[in-house]
């Protein structure tokens, strides 16, 4: 099943079977009479883009080309690849410490197949070659002398190319031998024996074992250079199948070789069609059969305009022709690590892509948070309930083991996220709550950010997981009458009150004359049982409410009386020790109020800037909450 869903991996139709796209380090230059070579560097500075300038700056380091190249699988007895291989096989050098004799046998090998081909063919250019060997390979060690330390270093390990000077086109991508090495290469690695391809369905000859292997790099926990999709060391599936590797599961050359192909195409790293959290065991590659990309791509980075144009695209029950799915379409996500050189599959998800489409417009809609970054992406919220540490100056996270993949599958599947999260969520937002109101503009901005994120896993948590009843709004809701949301919002409105005193009675206007803020000293048992503290607070507020009548701020006064007034009357008396789920909404009311007054004073601030200098005056004794933003950057900045 995961073979077959791999070869309808529609994007790699350019990529002939038996090749792979890989990086080229060197070119062997020949003479069109033998009598010389030389050997070029194929290395290029890398060029990024500068996300703070916009420009395009080179860096210091290097990167080779990619093309595609022949590639199979090797054994302990490999054979050579058509025209571009590694030094070992297309110079007979593989460095300075390695055995002459070895590379001489390779170098014999990847000279015949040479040979063969220029025979079969009538290729010109692979007949040079041939007598370039012949002749004793002359120019060669002045080439390699001639190239520098890194370039040394590199072509031990790299692949080499050939063209004869003069030509145009590389001898390996020629048509011609690309399609020789197509039949050649893929005659060894099919059997005699011809049956109907479990993938594709089609009557001809199979595969013992698969002709190609996955790249090691591109899997967590590997040792290897190359990994096995499927092992040949141990019986079919151990449940009554007969034979090792493929014999009970017969697959042809073909679909084998694009299976192979799409998998190390779809995990590069930095692309699209992988998620993996950082210093992470395991990851995500995700794909469909027709290669709609939209689902994917807006859940990983959740662009707040790119999840507008998904939810406007898409309508329960289904999504609309809007994001042109076909009725047969399905979703697949493969969740991987390693095991020495075997893949290991961690997870497999496999579902009509209407359903998974339904699914991820439920979780935006459940995940959604007020402010100006409104959806996040599954990286983000899985960092939100990571512990954070300060550093090298910087703060650093690492998410929690498996929690980017559980979210994945929630969004996906709508199954239920682990029941520890929410408790996860509760005790980060209670130990970092001190830090929203920070001295340092980039903490502070930082853990807004990530408070932003947890109020979306509450919401997801609540929903999946708590009666209807219990569930937690995008917005505030004025109306709620839930104890712990409603005290939770209280506990809002008391430090914006104390704020609002402090800067009353500080000449510089700011909180620096605040030595702890209720946040710093409450927050924590307010939110995990408010009866223990709310004779407490509720003094506090009586003394700020003073401080402001003796400096004359008569407005701030009224109008923080009227609010706490009304939430009084939602529900008059604290409640005592919570559940982890009533602390999870008291947190919700908390931070949903932080939004609501944040958003009224920023329209006040507005209204005041088109009011005349005569009627200023009349709005200075007005609170001005807009000293205190609530709206971090787009993502901590950690995730950069």
């Amino acid at each position: 099943m995961l073979i077959r869903a791999l070869s309808a991996h529609r994007p790699l139709g350019q990529l002939l079977p038996a090749h792979a796209h890989a990086p080229v380090g060197f070119q062997l230059g020949l003479r069109p009479d033998a009598s010389g070579c030389q050997l070029l560097s194929l290395y290029q500075p890398r060029v990024v883009e500068n996300s703070s300038t916009k420009r395009q700056s080179s860096q210091p380091s290097l990167v080779a080309p990619v093309m595609m190249v022949p590639n199979l699988a090797r054994t302990n007895n490999p054979q050579p690849f058509l025209a571009c291989d590694t030094a070992a096989f297309v110079l007979g050098w593989a460095g300075p410490d390695k055995a002459a004799d070895v590379s001489a046998a390779k170098n014999q090998a990847f000279a015949a197949q040479m040979g063969l081909y220029a025979q079969e063919c009538g290729d010109e250019q692979a007949t040079v070659y041939v007598r370039w060997v012949a002749n004793g390979k002359p120019g060669l060690d002045e080439a390699i002398n001639q190239l520098d330390v890194f370039g040394r270093q590199r072509l031990a390990m790299d692949r080499v190319c050939i063209v004869v000077q003069g030509q145009a086109q590389r001898i390996h991508e020629k048509l011609s031998a690309q399609q020789w090495w197509v039949k050649k290469g893929l005659e060894g690695k099919t059997s005699r024996r011809e049956t109907i391809c479990l993938s594709c369905g089609q009557w001809g000859p199979v595969v013992d074992t698969l002709p190609q292997s996955l790249t090691g790099a591109l899997i967590p926990a590997t040792q290897t250079s190359t990994v096995a999709l499927a092992s040949v060391n141990f019986t079919s599936a151990s449940r009554g199948a007969k034979g090792k590797g493929l014999t009970s599961a017969p697959i042809c050359a073909t679909c084998a070789t694009t299976a192979v192909q799409a998998f190390n195409d779809l995990a590069q790293r930095g692309g699209s069609h992988r998620w993996e959290s950082s210093g992470a065991d395991q990851a995500t590659i995700w794909w469909t059969r027709s290669g709609e990309t939209s689902i994917g791509v807006t859940l990983g980075s959740a662009q707040p305009e790119a999840v507008r144009t998904f939810l406007a695209q898409t309508v329960r029950p289904g999504p609309q022709v809007g994001l042109n799915l076909q009725q047969q379409d399905r979703f697949y996500a493969l969740t991987f690590s390693g095991n020495v050189a075997r893949l290991v599959v961690r997870d497999w998800l496999d579902m009509p892509l209407a359903q998974a489409v339904a699914h991820v417009r439920d979780w935006f809609l459940t995940t959604e948070v007020p402010g100006r970054r409104p959806f996040h992406g599954i990286g983000a919220l899985a960092l939100a309930c990571a512990t954070v540490v300060r550093k090298d100056g910087r703060w650093q996270a690492q998410a929690v083991h498996g929690c980017v993949e559980a979210l994945f599958r929630t969004a996906l599947a709508g199954v239920k996220p682990p029941r520890n999260l929410l408790a996860l969520v509760v005790h980060r937002a209670q130990a970092e709550a001190r830090y929203l109101s920070s001295d340092d503009e980039l903490t502070r901005n930082l853990m807004r950010a990530r408070a932003d994120a947890r109020l979306g896993l509450i919401r997801v948590c609540l929903a999946l997981h708590t009666p209807k009843e219990n569930h937690v709004s995008a917005h505030l809701d004025e109306e709620s009458t839930d104890p712990a949301y409603v005290f939770g919002r209280l506990f809002a409105v008391r430090e914006a009150l104390q704020y609002q005193s402090a800067v009353a009675s500080s000449s510089e206007q700011k909180k620096s004359g605040l030595s702890a803020t209720i946040v710093d000293r409450y927050c924590e048992r307010a939110s995990a049982h408010p009866a223990s503290v709310e004779h407490s607070l509720d003094t506090l507020s009586q003394q700020h409410l003073r401080t402001l009548t003796r400096k004359g701020k008569h407005g701030t006064v009224i109008l923080f009386s009227k609010k706490i007034q009304q939430i009084y009357a939602l529900a008059e008396n604290a409640p005592g020790r919570l559940s982890v789920e009533q602390q999870a909404r008291w947190i919700a009311g908390y931070w949903h109020q932080r939004h609501h007054d944040f958003e009224q004073a920023s329209q006040l601030k507005q209204e005041r800037a088109l009011k005349t200098a005569q009627h200023h005056s009349e709005s200075a004794d007005l609170p001005d909450l807009s000293a205190m933003p609530l709206d971090g950057p787009d993502e901590p900045s950690y995730l950069d």
